[in-house]
């Protein structure tokens, strides 16, 4: 390089910044993580001009206009790199020829965990003209994307995000060139083709320098640290942020693919206990606009206790109440004995539909010393009544912080007594167990704000298999109507099986289901002869974890340690049962996803006729009309359809 070229790239002290920050929510909210976003940018730049995909409601308009420079809203087009194209548009090339520096962003990412000022030193430190905060680098084995050919006949790398274009790439022709004569964008592959790794190729074949800020540290660990290795990045390269996409996404794409799944909990935890950035603003945004079900399963929340100590010094000082009915005389001694495990100033809220139910309950809870209420109610809607309608001031009036509620349970409706027996028994033993399971459970709602709901993860044995799918079961649309009735706002998808706690035991922190309990319902409206499905009842069982959900809470499982061994050989057994399956068809799946492609039809490469058909109508029917035909082919019994 000539000297007179060093010079000019002399650092400056204050360069003049611009950013171009995109925005894009379903429901056109400015969420905390996006408002804190935007607080930490202003430190570091003089002009912050925000690009609205989609829409902004009333509030968020007002909060933009207090957080930006100027800011506007477009049609929801092009993705990223559209409204990159209509950022410069809104701008204009006069405007950006004032500034030494632009910033490109958006709103995938969680942060800044750390001053950005930290980030911006070390890229004006930098001779280079495109400077970014993560760079993946080249992989010769990657010949094409999305089925492009690349350039160089093979992925040369690329900046993955947070673009600072520095003042001699800005004020160049080529920077104009490319950004002008971007063709239409229409899919996600699109947007990282043109905006990431085309861009990066074109910027370098110009003779422009790229470097990014974590350097050359990762280089072969992985192909995507950003989505696989973000716990790694943050705690030692100080990586300001963390991509959302990892903390809600289906496992199969982020955890079960590459690694053991621990990364996006740990990057949590790491983010909550060593820097300043408030961990709610990331479960603010899940919660509200993510799927239950994928953030359970992303952020590992499935806990294991102790079943014989307690795992920290227990302190007790909450008011707890348990709500529980008794309907099989000959199980009132045993429960009455499982009641003793809870705290000595427990509340029981005990029903039963028989008198002389009700008297032996009274004898045996009296015998003990337990501070009880015990009501009798109509022989209507199994043990849910009790909660949602019986006792459901227990759970609105506020003067619990925890209620556990169980119910005593043969389950008759299995070939073989002992399959119920042994359900019943998988939601006592975890929920209420012992004296010591109690207490880490209470420490446990202690240590986790955000845990709303707590049951025990669905039964794998005889008959249960099928609850262990979490699925629908037909359930789905009489869920999305209770859901409307409650008054939830929240994801419901008929393509991601719901969490919940089936066997309709759990703990709650009350303020999780008190918007959903307080609906008012009646006697009557429980008044339905059991069956396997289609019910109120079933209904509800599916919506606790939706409702905890729309009071910002999480839906959590837990196992004791004894039962978490069974869970743990059992489940490893049918893994290894059903890849010896495959095997012996002549399939030797590599990895969890390719296991799912040969059970979908992929067949050694070649894809079956059922499979290539579908493909072929997806490409010509629109999205909106391909997803009612997908619902309807569901509702009248089709195999499952994935994609």
């Amino acid at each position: 390089m000539r000297e007179e070229e060093k010079e000019m790239r002399e650092v400056k002290v204050n360069p003049k910044r611009i950013a171009m920050y995109v925005i894009y929510d379903k429901d056109g909210i400015l969420d905390n993580f996006r408002k804190y976003y935007l607080t930490e940018l202003r430190k570091v730049c003089d002009t912050i001009v925000g690009v609205v995909s989609g829409t902004l409601t009333p509030e968020s308009r007002e909060e933009l206009e207090e957080l930006t420079d100027d800011f506007f809203v477009r049609e929801n087009k092009g993705l990223l790199a559209g409204s990159w194209i209509d950022g410069i548009d809104h701008i204009g090339w006069d405007k950006l020829a004032e500034y030494d520096e632009l910033l490109m962003l958006n709103d995938s990412f969680f942060g800044p965990f750390y001053p950005l000022s930290e980030m911006m030193d070390a890229a004006e430190k930098s001779d280079a003209d495109f400077y970014g905060c993560m760079k993946n680098f080249e992989e010769k084995e990657y010949t094409q994307i999305a089925g492009r050919k690349l350039k160089h006949g093979h992925f040369r790398g690329s900046i993955c995000y947070f673009y600072i274009i520095k003042e001699r790439l800005l004020h160049s022709s080529e920077f104009k060139r490319y950004w002008s004569a971007m063709p239409d964008i229409k899919q996600d592959w699109d947007t990282y083709f043109y905006a990431e790794i085309d861009f990066y190729d074109y910027v370098r074949d110009a003779g422009f320098k790229i470097d990014a800020y974590q350097g050359d540290k990762l280089k072969g660990y992985f192909f995507d640290n950003l989505t696989h290795n973000m716990e790694k990045l943050v705690r030692d390269e100080r990586i300001p942020f963390a991509r959302i996409r990892p903390f809600c996404t289906d496992m199969k794409d982020q955890s079960m693919l590459i690694n053991y799944g621990k990364d996006p909990r740990e990057t949590l935890e790491y983010i909550d206990k060593h820097t300043n950035y408030d961990v709610n603003f990331i479960w603010d945004y899940i919660l509200r606009a993510k799927s239950i079900t994928q953030i359970h399963n992303q952020l590992q929340l499935e806990y294991i206790v102790p079943k014989g100590c307690v795992e920290r010094p227990f302190t007790y000082d909450k008011k707890i109440a348990v709500i529980l009915h008794i309907y099989y005389e000959d199980l009132v001694e045993y429960i009455a004995d499982l009641c003793m495990n809870f705290p000595p100033k427990t509340d029981f809220y005990v029903t039963a539909s028989r008198e002389d139910t009700e008297k032996n309950i009274q004898k045996e809870f009296d015998r003990r010393g337990l501070h009880y209420k015990c009501t009798l109610r109509p022989n209507v809607g199994v043990a849910m009544s009790t909660f949602w309608i019986t006792y459901a001031d227990v759970i609105t009036e506020g003067d619990y912080e925890y209620v556990c509620y169980f119910h005593d349970k043969k389950s008759p409706y299995s070939q073989f007594a002992v399959q119920g027996e042994q359900f019943a028994a998988r939601c006592y033993e975890n929920l209420l167990g012992t004296k010591e399971i109690v207490k880490n459970i209470i420490n446990l709602l202690e240590d986790n704000p955000r845990m709303g709901l707590l049951g025990v993860p669905e039964p794998y044995h005889g008959d249960y298999f099928e609850v262990a799918l979490r699925s629908w079961k037909g359930n789905y649309q009489n869920t999305v109507s209770l859901a409307k009735k409650l008054d939830l706002h929240v994801d419901i998808s008929p393509y991601i099986t719901p969490v919940a706690p089936y066997g309709d035991m759990f703990w709650c922190r009350a303020e999780a289901l008190k918007k959903a309990v307080g609906y008012g319902f009646t006697y009557d409206n429980f008044d339905i002869k059991y069956s396997s499905d289609f019910t109120l009842l079933h209904a509800i069982e599916r919506i606790y974890a939706f409702a905890a959900q729309d009071a910002g809470f999480f839906y959590a499982d837990v196992l004791n340690s004894d039962n978490a061994r069974a869970d743990l050989v059992n489940m490893q057994y049918a893994l290894h049962q059903t890849c010896s399956v495959l095997m012996t068809k002549g399939f030797w799946p590599s990895n969890y996803v390719e296991l799912l492609n040969v059970l979908r039809g992929y067949n050694g490469g070649s894809v079956s006729k059922r499979i290539r058909f579908k493909q072929k109508i997806k490409k010509i029917v629109p999205r909106p009309i391909w997803n009612l035909l997908k619902r309807a082919y569901h509702s009248l019994g089709g195999k499952k359809w994935v994609g």
